[in-house]
Parts: structure tokens; C-alpha cells; sequence
């Protein structure tokens, strides 16, 4: 099957351009431009706090959008301050069902190269590191630890030292074809 979220997320990780990218706030602009083909606006902010339930996440991360689309939503951390992206897209094999992509880097630590490939010694690796499909479930837990554990900060974002975030920000750009996504990332060489 042509146009999946797989080959969306081979497009991503495979683009020169967005493997060089070396700074945490550049990944949501670029991310948005490579996968929209134009720059996105965060506005419309919604939190995920310490005091969000596991209910409220799940709500805070539901996808309704159809088999065929994706999206991008930028996270944002208040302090200390880190961006990454969570893309939703839908599994067509086992186990079928919606699924999402975290990509990320860590300003003076790793590049997004070094985050998928779990290279440099400095980005997570394992369970918490890249891969390409997250569970609903591994998403809300990871959005969740992160406000409320003191370890979580290293545990999913790697060897950059200790912190702790009460508060992520997130903005979901709109929903769009997993067939104009996977074009326009093709395209996509940086935002002008």
C-alpha cells in the first residue's frame, strides 16, 4: 500500500535537510514547513500540566482524523524549555490502528539524525528513544511522566542533564492527506 504513515516516516527520517537539523525549536518549523509545504502558526495553545489526569492526555492526543492523514503537533516544555513533534498516523499492519512519531533534537547535544539513529551517546535510545510507531498508550505515558516524574526528562530525552517540566504547551497544526505529506516532505529542502 503506496501512501502510508510508514512511508511518510522513511521520507522524514531519510530527508538530508531534516537529519541536519541541530536545534529543538527549528524541528517544529521545519517539521511544519517540510510536511505542509508552508510555515505553520502555533496558536490555539492547550497544556498537558501535573494536575492533567491520564484521562485528560488520552483526550489531549486523540486522532480524528481518517486512515489516509496525519498530522503534526508541536510540544513545547515551559522550563526548563524543549520543542519536539508528535505526528499521528494510522497502522495498516499488526496491530492495526492509530499510532504516532516523535522526533526531536536536543539544542548542543544531538541533531535529528543522531535522535533516530540513537547515535552520539548523548540521545535516548531503547524503549524511550526513536522509533517509528508509539502506541497511544506509550504516548500518554511519556507526555505524562514528563510532568510529574523527576527522572522522565532524561528518560525520554536523553544524556543532557537533570530536569523537570510541570508544564507541556501543544498546538496541532491541521490534519492533512498522508499522500500531500509525503509529496511535499519529498520536495522539501528548508524553509525559505
Amino acid at each position: 500500500m503506496a501512501n502510508t504513515g510508514v512511508d511518510l516516516i522513511a521520507a522524514i527520517t531519510g530527508n538530508a535537510t531534516l537529519r541536519g537539523l541541530d536545534n529543538c525549536p527549528g524541528v517544529p518549523v521545519q517539521m511544519g514547513y517540510a510536511v505542509y509545504g508552508g510555515v505553520q502558526s502555533d496558536k490555539g495553545t492547550d497544556q498537558i500540566t501535573h494536575t492533567s489526569t491520564e484521562q485528560d492526555i488520552v483526550k489531549a492526543i486523540a486522532f480524528s482524523g481518517s486512515p489516509s492523514d496525519t498530522a503534526v503537533w508541536h510540544f513545547s516544555s515551559d522550563s526548563p524549555v524543549h520543542h519536539f513533534v508528535v505526528m499521528p498516523w494510522y497502522k495498516h499492519t499488526a496491530p492495526v490502528g492509530n499510532v504516532y512519531t516523535v522526533f526531536m533534537a536536543y539544542e548542543n547535544r544531538y541533531n535529528f539524525r543522531q535522535y533516530v539513529e540513537g547515535s552520539g551517546g548523548i540521545a535516548p535510545t531503547g524503549a524511550l528513544g526513536f522509533k517509528t510507531a508509539w502506541t497511544l498508550n506509550e504516548l500518554k505515558t511519556m507526555l505524562y511522566d514528563l510532568v510529574t516524574s523527576n527522572t522522565a526528562w532524561q528518560d525520554y530525552f536523553g544524556q543532557v542533564g537533570p530536569a523537570r517540566t510541570m508544564t507541556l504547551n501543544y498546538y496541532k497544526y491541521n490534519t492533512l492527506r498522508l499522500s500531500t505529506a509525503l509529496t511535499n516532505v519529498v520536495r522539501y529542502n528548508r524553509v525559505r
